[in-house]
This record gives structure tokens, C-alpha cells and sequence, in this order.
């Protein structure tokens, strides 16, 4: 009994930094940037600016786990976050049926869920069209110029 006590302090002291896993790469409904060898270094990109812009750091998101996922995640959610109590971390699950790129999913949604742990939406940065600009502007630093697509998405709307 000592040795699994032992080893669950030691799960929750040693996580690694932020994995992804595709499970959206076999669903042929899926758009092609879930197949972009880069992905695991663009979402890492994304998630690290969407926790700055919340107010957190990198390190934030240590033991979570981004899944791409090809459907609904809950009915009408396009993303959902769930937290792994006293180990901390967790995974973010993101639909990519509903955008053009990453950056335009609702991983910065999520990230901000990680970082203030609201919820609810009660902050008012939710529905902030000048916090949902700063978040716009720090994701587009991670969106090659050649992507126009994903470019204008993150422009002309919220992604919050």
C-alpha cells in the first residue's frame, strides 16, 4: 500500500509537458491540417500564447493532453476540458470538424478553462471583444502567412 502512495506522488510531481494525440487523422470527414506533420509543434505554439494571453505560462499546461477528435464532444460542444483531480493535468478535447486551421478551434477556449479554472464563463474575458483580439493577434504569430484561410477566420470573428 506505501509503494502505491509512493508512486502517485511521484506521477503527480513528474508531469511532462503538453502532449497531443490525433484521433482525428483516420476520420476521412476530417480537414487536411489534421494530417500537418507539424501539428504536435503548432498546437504546442497555439496553447502556449492562448496561456499568456489568460495570464498563466507554459508550464500551465504540464500533464494535459490536447485529442483532436472528428465529432461533437458533448451535444453542441466543440471542445471539452476535464481535469484529473490531486494529479492535476487532464486532457483538452477539440472537435476539428469547425474550423480551418488549429488556431481557430476551440483549443484557446479550452486553454483558458486550464488556466482560471472558470467553468462557469463567469470572467468577463469570455465576452471581451478586446481580450478575444489580444488572443487573436498572439495565435496568429503561430499561423504561417501562406495559411489564408485560418488567417481570415481568426480575424473575423470570436474564437472565444
Amino acid at each position: 500500500m506505501r509503494y502505491v502512495a509512493i508512486l502517485a506522488l511521484l506521477a503527480a510531481a513528474c508531469h511532462g509537458p503538453l502532449d497531443v494525440r490525433n484521433e482525428a487523422a483516420g476520420d476521412p470527414s476530417a480537414p487536411s491540417w489534421v494530417h500537418d506533420p507539424q501539428l504536435a509543434e503548432r498546437t504546442t505554439v497555439a496553447a502556449d500564447a492562448a496561456a499568456r494571453v489568460w495570464g498563466g505560462s507554459s508550464s500551465d499546461l504540464d500533464g494535459w493532453t490536447v485529442v483532436y477528435v472528428a465529432h461533437l464532444i458533448d451535444i453542441n460542444s466543440i471542445g471539452k476540458t476535464t481535469g484529473v483531480p490531486i494529479l492535476g493535468g487532464g486532457t483538452i478535447e477539440v472537435d476539428v470538424l469547425v474550423a480551418p486551421c488549429l488556431e481557430a478551434t476551440s483549443l484557446a477556449h479550452e486553454v483558458g478553462h486550464v488556466i482560471i479554472g472558470d467553468g462557469d464563463h463567469n470572467d468577463s474575458r469570455w465576452r471581451s471583444p478586446a481580450f478575444n483580439a489580444r488572443m487573436v493577434s498572439a495565435l496568429l504569430d503561430g499561423v504561417p502567412a501562406s495559411d489564408g484561410a485560418c488567417r481570415l477566420r481568426l480575424t473575423t470573428g470570436s474564437i472565444l
